[in-house]
């Protein structure tokens, strides 16, 4: 294998790796998704900013996500390419006006944000900012950069306190080519700590796509010209996989993952398959069914409608549902007993709002003509629910 082929496939084994890491957990998105920054989240292509063409930036990509959790969601986007921490935090008016514009304003970006955060109390969530780039490429004091992020930052959690709030990093494209990457590559981490600094001292998420942008750090190029449109003109900006690559690690900070709908399963086209159980608490028990299990052989998933289970069976098919309304795992053991007897356990972690089938294997043969007790035991997740059907 060749060594641009070895650096492509690890490429994609680290941007899969960094891409599934478990979401951290949210709040909710609410009526608006309102973003504040630069060039990068405005979706600059080319550097042409102002011809009143609508580029698409990870913004636009991470609200149609969020619309399948929150419907009708809409982006406001204060971005401007070219702003600073500075040129955000105003009180100059933005440089962007007009047909530059994505959300129209007449002050600066902050301004604009914390004006439209009073007039829609509760309805903005999330609120992304992407600052502090263009401080590092204009040689800018990085301390009074740090300084200007942290403020921007606490104001707007103090104007949203419960809105879901991320700030997000950068990739350092100008890497391409340069003998001295893995001394660059660290340096870049050091700006991209002052700017998770930033974010969480004011109780915001951070994304960071440093690591995906320029890996591996001894042999940058290949990364950069995938994530980045350095090999395509020389611009820095993303490419349109380095925007998805964005709002996937927005989405994953926010954690909003957890938020998804469960998409209902099809139940088979077998007859008398029923719910049952109540909702349980946290580390007690769901009722005994009113209803018993049957089958007609073993193997074959149990019926509900019949007082038994047939003495030749060696394992019970249920279904398990998280229905917890928090973004907590349900660790789920779910016990079939008979006679007082144990007959078999199984364990299955759900996030919420997931289902999956739980086999529970039989150590021990079911006496025939006696019923059969299904119980779900459920912890780790405050106030969770448990429903369990036949299957």
């Amino acid at each position: 294998m060749s060594l641009s082929r070895r650096i492509a496939v690890s490429l994609t084994a680290v941007f899969l790796t960094l891409l599934a890491l478990p979401a951290t957990g949210a709040a909710a998105p609410a009526r608006y998704t309102l973003a504040i920054g630069d060039s990068v989240p405005y979706g600059v292509v080319n550097g042409a900013p102002g011809s009143g063409a609508r580029f698409t930036s990870f913004i636009d990509l991470l609200t149609a996500r969020v619309q399948v959790i929150r419907p009708g969601n809409t982006a406001i986007n204060y971005s401007c390419p070219g702003a600073t921490t500075a040129d955000i935090a105003g009180p100059a008016a933005s440089a962007c006006q007009g047909t530059a514009q994505y959300a129209p304003h007449s002050g600066s970006q902050l301004a604009a944000a914390l004006a439209f955060l009073a007039a829609h109390p509760g309805d903005v969530s999330p609120i992304v900012v992407t600052a502090g780039g263009n401080d590092l490429l204009n040689g800018d004091d990085l301390d009074a950069m740090q300084a200007r992020l942290s403020t921007i930052v606490s104001q707007l959690r103090a104007a949203a306190p419960a809105a879901d709030l991320v700030v997000t990093g950068y990739g350092d494209p100008l890497a391409l080519g340069r003998a001295d990457q893995v001394a660059r590559f660290d340096a870049h981490a050091a700006f991209e700590q002052r700017l998770r600094a930033a974010a969480t001292g004011a109780g915001a998420a951070f994304a960071d796509p440093h690591p995906i942008f320029n890996n591996p750090p001894a042999a940058q190029d290949t990364a950069i010209c995938v994530y980045t449109r350095m090999c395509d003109g020389a611009d820095p900006h993303p490419t349109d996989v380095g925007h998805r690559v964005y709002a996937q690690l927005v989405w994953n900070a926010l954690g909003y993952e957890n938020l998804v709908p469960a998409v209902a399963t099809p139940p088979a086209p077998t007859p008398d398959i029923a719910t049952f159980g109540t909702p349980a608490t946290g580390g007690t028990k769901v009722p005994v069914p009113t209803g018993e299990v049957k089958a007609a052989q073993a193997s074959v998933p149990a019926r509900f409608g019949a007082p038994r289970l047939l003495s030749g069976r060696r394992a019970l098919h249920v279904q398990a549902r998280c229905a917890s309304d928090r973004p907590r795992t349900c660790r789920i053991l779910v016990v079939v007993r008979q006679r007082g007897h144990e007959l078999g356990r199984a364990r299955v972690r759900l996030a919420p709002g997931r289902a999956a089938t739980v086999k529970v294997a039989l150590r021990h043969r079911a006496a025939r003509g006696a019923k059969v007790q299904v119980a779900a035991y459920v912890g780790d997740a405050p106030k969770p629910a448990v429903r369990l059907t036949a299957g």
